[in-house]
């Protein structure tokens, strides 16, 4: 299996000045252009206002995350770093690190006082907000935690649902209405963490994630020069994105043929519609354009494919991962049973020497075939030369002429 991961095809950054420019920046910067496109598509929507959703017959909105695929030293943050470069002040709530799943929620509130009663109670005051999560191998040990609630309202979040908790005590009432806020978030992961995150397709988590690769196999061995940042400012779009409506009727004829099982789709596969038409629409406002066409839902299509052959990859190196584990298991355990044997073997040994010791010591010189008649059924389970050299090594006896043998001489 190859040490890189699966990217978009190079073609593909030479549909649309934006794209270049994409590539462009992460070239000039070392980084890899899927991982700078993916924080790039967060950007945008941290951009958007929360009350512009999509055209559809269930509206939905364009909160989104992406996950940076790459080992330590990849470049996942610094890929972050060239897409915040290319698309600065995109949100008033810019790179934040994320926390809990009650911490994420707490920096869209602010504390209030009630000036007549005192009492403090919080309450939305920010719409919009750019996380980055660099380390989210976190985000699994939180799973552990029996009471964490990071990942429902990250799959909350996704979704523009609402989160938080209707605590009757209103200074820990914390509470996002559906789409009230805009949520865009960028995650490292290291290949063996987002397997982990992979093989829990159950809970609906990694489905609402857009993998990317943060490692470049085309890299150029020249550098590209920076050309500064993209020429984005971010709309004030305050109408629903137009959805062109043979994509609408594309999709609505997949819900069909799942409803009725003509297609039965992957576990990982069940936000593929919807993650493909947020990442159409989030190309199109990166374009100034606040409509989705069949050449942009094409484009995303193209990204998706992506994600979607770069989560099979992850998957099968975690498998081939654990089989070696699994070998090197039971090698150390067949190495650990072969030691047990031996040692069985020679308390075994050591028990019949003893025994050929203590005959010639009670009877004096004797035969060979007397003495090691002697051991009765024992002397099948040592060759007899072996047992009598160990028996004259040992100081048990002596070979006193050939094929006699007595006890030890005195010293």
């Amino acid at each position: 299996m190859s040490s890189t991961f699966p990217q978009l095809p190079q073609s593909f950054y030479d549909e649309a000045p934006s794209l270049r420019r994409i590539r462009d920046a992460a070239n000039s910067h070392r980084v890899a252009p899927d991982a700078v496109l993916g924080a790039v598509l967060c950007r945008v929507a941290a951009s958007i206002s929360p009350s512009v959703l999509l055209a559809t017959p269930l509206p939905s909105g364009l909160n989104f995350i992406t996950a940076l695929i790459g080992e330590s030293g990849d470049g996942k943050s610094k890929a972050n770093r060239v897409a915040c470069e290319l698309l600065p002040d995109v949100c008033e709530l810019d790179g934040l690190p994320i926390g809990s799943g009650e911490g994420f929620i707490d920096v869209y509130l602010e504390t209030f006082i009630d000036p007549e009663t005192r009492q403090k109670t919080k309450r939305q005051a920010h719409e919009r907000a750019y996380f980055y999560f660099d380390e989210g191998e976190i985000l699994l040990r939180h799973r552990q935690r029996q009471d964490t609630t990071i990942e429902q309202n990250l799959r909350s979040a996704w979704s523009g649902g609402t989160i938080g908790t209707t605590n009757a005590d209103s200074e820990k009432r914390r509470l996002l209405k559906n789409d009230s806020y805009r949520f865009a978030l960028v995650m490292g992961l290291q290949p063996t963490y987002a397997a982990q995150l992979l093989l829990d397709d159950s809970g609906g988590t990694p489905q609402r994630f857009l993998f990317v690769s943060a490692v470049d196999a085309y890299m150029p061995e020249s550098v590209t020069s920076w050309k500064g940042p993209l020429d984005f400012k971010p709309r004030e779009l305050t109408e629903p994105i137009h959805v062109d409506r043979e994509i609408i009727r594309l999709i609505d004829s997949n819900v069909v043929k799942r409803h009725k099982r003509i297609i039965v789709p992957d576990p990982l596969d069940t936000h593929r519609d919807l993650m493909t038409l947020k990442v159409a629409a989030l190309l199109a406002v990166l374009d100034g354009v606040a409509s989705v066409d069949l050449e942009r839902f094409n484009r995303a299509v193209i990204v998706y494919d992506n994600s979607r052959t770069l989560r099979l990859d992850l998957l099968d190196r975690a498998k081939i991962d654990k089989r070696a584990r699994l070998d090197e298991r039971a090698d150390e355990y067949s190495i650990q049973d072969a030691r047990k044997e031996e040692n069985k073997r020679d308390r075994e040994l050591a028990r019949i020497i003893n025994v050929v010791g203590n005959y010639c010591q009670k009877h004096g010189e004797t035969v060979k075939g007397k003495l090691l008649n002697a051991l009765g059924r024992d002397r099948r389970t040592f060759p007899d030369d072996e047992v009598l050299d160990k028996a004259i090594k040992a100081g048990l006896i002596i070979e006193t002429k050939p094929n006699y043998y007595g006890p030890r001489r005195a010293s």
